[in-house]
């Protein structure tokens, strides 16, 4: 049976190998950072969980008050709202040798991060990069819609295409 519970500190070092997996099957993130750790252990996350699956993690998604540069704005330029009553959904990523298992970890993680932020009083949003239509197809399947894109350049100079999605409303709505 599958848990999700908060991430807890002692975790992060299996979940950036977990993470360094994902990175070489997916190519999530798409710039591989200097750390994992750090990656996952951004210090301004409003929360972060974990899937755990007899006793193996098997994922994780967080929530934080932004994502990539430009996409709070976005949302907010779309939605009317303030950044207090948004959420970023970010750093939501499964084992690949779980998931056609049939467990829906992305599913079950992306369900709880929108409970959790609706509780907070926040609306979900999110940002995906524009070559995967994986994820792209998956957030859809869940009632987010795209509001529109954003660019994000790294230190290095690579610059991303970010779609950004407004997530369902506290009633399921889709957005």
């Amino acid at each position: 049976m599958m848990l999700l519970r908060p991430r807890r500190s002692d975790d992060l070092e299996r979940l950036a190998e977990l993470l360094e997996r994902v990175h070489r099957h997916d190519g999530y993130p798409r710039s591989r950072p200097g750390s994992f750790v750090a990656f996952l252990d951004r210090a301004d996350l409003l929360g972060a969980w974990v899937a755990e699956l007899d006793g193996q993690l098997v994922g994780h998604v967080a929530a934080a008050p932004e994502a990539a540069p430009g996409a709070l704005e976005l949302v907010q330029r779309s939605t009317e709202r303030s950044a207090d009553d948004l959420g970023a959904i970010v750093r939501l990523f499964s084992d690949p040798d779980h998931r056609a298992a049939g467990h829906r970890i992305g599913a079950q993680l992306l369900a709880h991060v929108q409970a959790e932020l609706w509780r907070m009083g926040r609306r979900p949003f999110l940002d995906v990069t524009t070559a995967s239509p994986g994820p792209i197809a998956f957030y859809r399947t869940h009632g987010f819609l795209e509001v529109g894109t954003t660019t994000h350049t790294f230190p290095s100079g690579v610059e991303l295409e970010l779609a950004v999605f407004l997530g369902p409303d506290l009633e399921g709505k889709p957005a």
